[in-house]
């Protein structure tokens, strides 16, 4: 079996210039999320900000320039970092936040996957809280896999739903991947 991975140009996505910052942009007593580029203006994805809402986030895709304009002036995070991952198989880097669990100023918040567009400076399409469930799907999917025992020859790729977002195939790299991340 041969299988086409299509490489979206490099101006598509998450990179390595991006790096967390945090703050409370509503004055409400939680943390919220910016992810940067090093550089104004030279980002793949488009503005967002994970607005953290009592250790629940949400993706503001259209934040005002006022709120973007405090949110750069956030320092960066020392204790929260991005990790670059394929997680739902597009062909584009989606970023891992970590960090967020093990930290107290977000509260009972977990670690984020915020999903990658596939148009450059597009908005991200998701974000999808690794918790209990996600990090079981993935060593399930990965046990599985590794179990001969479920079938007469080992199936080598699947395909996942995370919260609605259908994503493409992903083989045992992948699978072994995330299951570290998250280990």
């Amino acid at each position: 079996m041969k299988i086409l991975f299509v490489n979206l140009p490099p101006t598509v996505g998450f990179d390595s210039t991006y790096v967390v910052r945090t703050g409370d942009l509503g004055s409400d007593g939680d943390t919220d999320i910016y992810l940067s580029p090093l550089a104004t203006g030279t980002g793949n994805v488009g503005e967002f900000l994970l607005e953290n809402d009592s250790g629940t986030f949400s993706l503001d895709t259209s934040p005002t320039l006022t709120e973007l304009a405090a949110a750069q002036s956030w320092t960066v995070s020392t204790q929260q970092s991005i990790v670059l991952e394929d997680i739902n198989v597009d062909g584009v880097w989606d970023a891992f936040v970590t960090g967020i669990a093990a930290s107290s100023a977000f509260g009972d918040a977990v670690d984020q996957i915020v999903v990658s567009p596939r148009t450059a400076g597009g908005a991200p399409t998701g974000l999808v809280a690794v918790d209990a469930d996600v990090i079981d799907f993935f060593e399930s999917v990965m046990a599985w896999y590794e179990d001969f025992g479920h079938f007469d020859r080992r199936v080598s790729v699947g395909s996942l739903v995370l919260d609605g977002f259908t994503t493409g195939v992903f083989g045992p790299d992948i699978l072994a991947r995330c299951v570290a991340l998250w280990g």
